[in-house]
Formats: C-alpha cells, sequence, structure tokens
C-alpha cells in the first residue's frame, strides 16, 4: 500500500500537463515507483523522452504538490481509497486494458475485484420497455450476484443502479468528475445509498467538473470494470455506442436489447446485433448461458482458489468472470518469464482447472 508521500507523488504525477494515464503509466515501470520518479534527476528523467519536456519540467519543478496536498487532504477526510496502477488494491479488470487509468479514486463498500461483473448502459430517455427489460433482467440474474456497474446518469444508469439496490446486488458508479459532487445533483440520494450497497468510482480530483470530454473517458473504465456489459435502448451515436465500441475492443461480451426497425432509441443496439459484435439478450438465462456463470459458483470458486498456489491463483484470477485472454495478455500481465509462465499453464490445464483454446488463448475450465 502507498504511504503518504507515495500519494501525494501519485496524485501530482496524475496532474502533470501532456502527460496522459498511459505514458504515466510508462514512466511508472521504467523507473519502478513513485519514489524513484520524484527522487530521479534531469539526466534519468531526460532518458524518458516519451513525457515531453512540458511534463518532465512539471515533475522537476514540483509544481503540482501544493494542489496534490489540497487533494490528498480531502481524500484523507472523506474517506476516499486512492487505487495506483499496479498496487494490489486496483481493479485486476483494468490491468488487462491498453488505456487503463494511472490512479483511481474510490469511496464504497463493495469489492471492485468480484467474480462477476455485469455493466449496464443506455439512453437517458428510456422508453417504459427499456426499463422494464432492464428491471427484470436483472430480477432475473439476481442468484449469480454480479457487480452492476453503471455512470450513474439519467435513463437507463440509474434504473440499473435502482434496481440492483432493489435486489440487495452491490453497483458501482463511474463517474465522469470528482468525488465532491454528484451529477447530477438529483441522483444524490441514489449515490448515498449505492455507498452502502455499492461504491463511487473515478479517475478525476475534486477540482474536475463533469465536462463533456471526461464522459468518453469514464466509459472506457465502465467496459474495462466489465465481464460482459449491456446496452439497453440507444441511438446510432453517444455515449451507450462508445461504451460498447470500448467493450469489444477490450475483448469482452458485449450484449443488446432488440427493438423494432424504426425506433430511433434501438438503432444503435440492432446496429451492433446486425454487425455480430453484440448478442441478442432478451433473457437472463441468455447472459448466464453464453457467460458460463452456472458453473463454477462462488463456494466452488473460492474453494478451488484456496487449493492453488499464489501464481496459479494470480493467473485464475485473470480469468474470472469467463474471461478469455491470449498468453501474450497473461505474460505482460504477470511478473514472471516465458518458460515459468508456461510451466504453470501447462500444471493448470493438467489438473482440468483451465482450458487451452484455438490462437494460444486460456479461459477457466
Amino acid at each position: 500500500m502507498l504511504n503518504e508521500k507515495e500519494k501525494l507523488w501519485a496524485i501530482a504525477l496524475q496532474q502533470s500537463p501532456q502527460l496522459g494515464a498511459i505514458r504515466a503509466r510508462r514512466l511508472l515501470r521504467d523507473f519502478g515507483s513513485i519514489q524513484a520518479i520524484y527522487e530521479a534527476d534531469a539526466v534519468a528523467l531526460a532518458q524518458a523522452s516519451y513525457i515531453g519536456k512540458t511534463a518532465m519540467r512539471h515533475i522537476l519543478s514540483r509544481e503540482g504538490l501544493e494542489t496534490a496536498k489540497r487533494e490528498l487532504d480531502f481524500v484523507e477526510k472523506k474517506g476516499i481509497e486512492l487505487l495506483l496502477f499496479g498496487e494490489s488494491n486496483y481493479p485486476r479488470r483494468l490491468l488487462q486494458i491498453e488505456d487503463a487509468p494511472f490512479l483511481l479514486y474510490y469511496k464504497g463498500s463493495a469489492a471492485l475485484d468480484q467474480l462477476r461483473t455485469l455493466s449496464v448502459v443506455g439512453t437517458r430517455k428510456p422508453t417504459e420497455n427499456g426499463r422494464s427489460a432492464c428491471e427484470r433482467i436483472l430480477t432475473e440474474i439476481k442468484e449469480f450476484s454480479p457487480l452492476i456497474i453503471s455512470g450513474l446518469a439519467y435513463g437507463i444508469d440509474a434504473c440499473a443502479h435502482r434496481k440492483a439496490l432493489d435486489l440487495g446486488l452491490e453497483t458501482v458508479a463511474v463517474l465522469a468528475h470528482g468525488l465532491n459532487r454528484i451529477y447530477p445533483p438529483q441522483h444524490r440520494s441514489l449515490a448515498e445509498q449505492m455507498l452502502e450497497q455499492g461504491g463511487l468510482l473515478t479517475e478525476f480530483i475534486s477540482q474536475n467538473k463533469p465536462l463533456a470530454c471526461n464522459f468518453p473517458m469514464r466509459n472506457r473504465i465502465i467496459a474495462g470494470l466489465s465481464d460482459a456489459l449491456w446496452v439497453v435502448e440507444t441511438g446510432p451515436k453517444g455515449g451507450s455506442m462508445i461504451s460498447a465500441q470500448k467493450a469489444i475492443d477490450y475483448q469482452r461480451r458485449v450484449f443488446a436489447l432488440p427493438g423494432r426497425w424504426n425506433d430511433k432509441l434501438s438503432l444503435g443496439c440492432n446496429e451492433l446485433i446486425r454487425q455480430q459484435t453484440a448478442l441478442l439478450l432478451t433473457k437472463g438465462e441468455q447472459l448466464v448461458q453464453k457467460m458460463k456463470w452456472s458453473q463454477p459458483q462462488r463456494g466452488q470458486q473460492q474453494q478451488l482458489f484456496q487449493q492453488l498456489s499464489p501464481k496459479e491463483q494470480q493467473i485464475s484470477e485473470l480469468l474470472l468472470g469467463g474471461q478469455q485472454l491470449h498468453y501474450n495478455q497473461l505474460l505482460a500481465q504477470l511478473p514472471w518469464g516465458h518458460s515459468q509462465l508456461i510451466e504453470l499453464l501447462l500444471q493448470l490445464e493438467m489438473r482440468g482447472l483451465i482450458k487451452a483454446l484455438p490462437g494460444k488463448y486460456y479461459r477457466l475450465s
């Protein structure tokens, strides 16, 4: 876990101008720790030419530390958890995406690394049919206890969060702004309930307002946290389609609620289905079967993990929730070389715990 100084440096580095999450993560990888970055001199930082002169000057001048100090005071006062890329509390599903956030801010009671996750997105002005479908299918999959993820927006987002709460399911909202506000403000009460049965997650500091440019960034996190993403009513453009495309890019399962050909709010869903990038979803059992949620059950999964070595557990955790990962993805995410990973995968396969798929993909059996 991060100490106070590392937290301060992480916040400051995240705010470095013209740096961005990808270069910040690369900097962390190359230097090995946040402390090493801030203790580096100009010569060492100049070797990391990919960060640019503006970001390098920002780091060397310690210019962002005052802002970071104010943010850290806010974080500690409000009981917010910092999730830095590569740390043990960072969501493992986000480790699998190439544009993963460098630093996240989380407040809530739900674990983010749950056995099953489902992201639900859709229009802000749904029909009664869309609302009904959202509520019905969440009810039909209740027994599998998925973590329900959405964006706290009007319409389908709020419908999914509220129904999850009603069903006793945990639900997390990914926000496009800092945790010092709730947007829309009409959902403050809903957000407060979610803190007791879920949580609020963002990559933005408290000064960041819900600007339009923040929402596509928010949407990639919704997609990245999901095992499956379900689109419930949307037009051919907009945030839901961005989330769906991101989920496709991340090799997540995408589902869509079909509608009549001339319904504006079904055009996006129908197009995803027509392109065969999303599976038609009208019943909960369709999702359960495609995601292979019926087995193993949660208790069986936990019992299985207790029988594995720590290294075997690391591999299995990456494959939870029906994930199919390529060998190269596993190699990039695990701290071992080629020969050791091959040996571990072979051991797990011989014990019938994982399955090797065509094209060097792997999944849990």
